[in-house]
């Protein structure tokens, strides 16, 4: 599995991007899907809200992971695709498959848990 990253034109820094508030509104749209994730799993989907935030300003993407796309549902990654709208709107446009891979495979894990896949 080769993982690089790619450039791509950045985008304006979006000011009205807020952690806390972008988090809340992604995690109340996943539990009512019936994804909740656990103390231990929060704390990471979190993180990698915030990481994929900042590579969307720089332009810089994940890409190369696509010999692992079969290691989660394709429900994991329409509930991913969501999310990446629902964050980040506009700005989403761009964003390659192995970012939203990467954003299911916290998904994936969360709905493994509650027995859901």
């Amino acid at each position: 599995m080769k993982d690089t990253a790619t450039k791509s034109t950045p985008v304006a820094s979006y000011k009205t991007f807020d952690l806390s508030s972008t988090v809340n509104r992604v995690e109340s749209f996943l539990s009512s899907r019936g994804v909740v994730f656990d103390d231990a799993q929060e704390p990471m989907f979190r993180n990698h809200i915030d990481a994929l935030k900042r590579r969307i300003e720089a332009g810089e993407f994940t890409e190369g992971l696509e010999d692992a796309f079969g290691e989660v549902s394709s429900h994991a990654f329409d509930l991913a695709r969501e999310v990446v709208r629902l964050a980040y709107g506009d700005e989403s446009e761009g964003i390659s498959e192995s970012e939203i891979f990467l954003l299911a495979t916290h998904i994936e894990v969360a709905l493994r848990k509650e027995g859901m896949q």
